[in-house]
């Protein structure tokens, strides 16, 4: 049994990682968030679920719970055969919330040097920055998808933060059930008689995280029963010292900052005065500052940052002078002692088959 309320643990979980939250004020859920897409898959999406968080768990909560399907339309048939979308439109009148839908063609949207499984997220998160509107955004991740995503960056290569797992906040998106595992989710749900919707590709081992989940991680329980709240505590213990170097390195880049003339894209004859950064002190920062810096220079320019992406700028800015070209219309340049995001209009020509 659950023994306390499942939404009230998650919400002083949440509340240790959001100002103002504490005491009971100021935390307004917009959407409880289904993620179905190629990259994130939780296993059960609790359908009654999105409506009680507010009705009867977080009296303090304000404003309207949204569920958000990205890539489910109602009666259209999927990649996943179909009938997932149908199953929670149907449930949506009773609970009085609201269901939107984005259909994508994630493929024709991939930028250079962008996977589609990258592509994919940065398609799925722009959908819920628009539909929430800066407002909290609450996802329903919970303990045993932040123990895949681990594993699942350990077995592809990764640094630090790839082994900090899902963060329980990032900007306005939180995940009050994160230090939940699945099977107190899914308990919650029957014990006041909620219905959920399970995505059918969870239930097969075509796909990499599936095999973590159903082959893996039952082993590895055998070894720890406790083996999700011990990567809890590890995963907590990492982000801690994530984030202090994230921390230096944006103390860094504002000592280092300055600004170069660029003449506007498209314009022969205006100049813009542009954010830039010092290459000479970003060159001598020690490596694990050095790449968290980039990765914020990447991010002001709108480029999704990446291991080639940082590393072939971390080459330039060793050498003092160059750029590439990271994706459509942007470069990442070190001219004259300046490193800085430069912006161009490019036309790329389609090959006929």
């Amino acid at each position: 049994m659950v023994s306390v309320s499942l939404l009230e643990a998650g919400r002083a979980q949440v509340c240790r990682h959001v100002e103002g939250l504490e005491g009971g004020g100021g935390l307004q859920v917009e959407g409880m968030v289904g993620m179905t897409g190629l990259e994130e898959r939780p296993g059960a999406e609790p359908l009654g679920f999105h409506g009680l968080a507010v009705r009867e768990e977080v009296p303090h909560a304000a404003g309207k719970v949204v569920p958000l399907l990205d890539d489910i339309a109602p009666g259209a048939p999927d990649s996943r055969g179909g009938g997932e979308g149908e199953e929670v439109a149907e449930g949506l009148p009773v609970l009085g919330v609201e269901l939107r839908v984005l259909e994508a063609d994630v493929a024709s949207m991939q930028q250079k040097h962008e996977s589609l499984e990258e592509c994919a997220r940065r398609v799925r998160y722009d959908f819920f920055a628009e539909v929430s509107e800066g407002k909290k955004l609450a996802t329903a991740h919970n303990s045993n998808d932040c123990a895949e995503t681990v594993l699942l960056n350990l077995m592809r290569g990764t640094g630090l933060k790839g082994l900090c797992g899902v963060p329980p906040v990032r900007g306005n998106i939180i995940r009050p059930l994160i230090f939940c595992t699945r099977e107190e989710v899914e308990e919650y749900c029957r014990s006041r008689g909620l219905s959920w919707v399970t995505d059918k590709t969870n239930l097969s081992t075509d796909y990499t995280r599936n095999k973590i989940r159903h082959i893996i991680l039952p082993e590895m329980l055998k070894i720890n029963g406790s083996l999700f709240s011990t990567m809890n505590r590890m995963e907590q213990s990492l982000r801690d010292d994530s984030d202090f170097l994230d921390d230096m390195a944006r103390q860094t880049l504002s000592e280092a900052e300055t600004t170069v003339r660029l003449r506007t894209p498209g314009e022969e004859d205006i100049w813009e005065l542009q954010p830039a950064w010092s290459a000479e002190k970003l060159a001598k920062l020690p490596k694990p500052v050095q790449s968290r810096a980039i990765k914020l220079i990447l991010q002001s320019g709108g480029i999704e940052p990446s291991a080639l992406r940082i590393n072939t700028a971390r080459e330039i800015i060793a050498s003092g002078k160059g750029k590439f070209n990271p994706c459509r219309g942007k470069f990442f340049v070190v001219r004259r002692g300046a490193a800085y995001i430069e912006y161009a209009e490019q036309h790329y020509r389609k090959h006929e088959r």
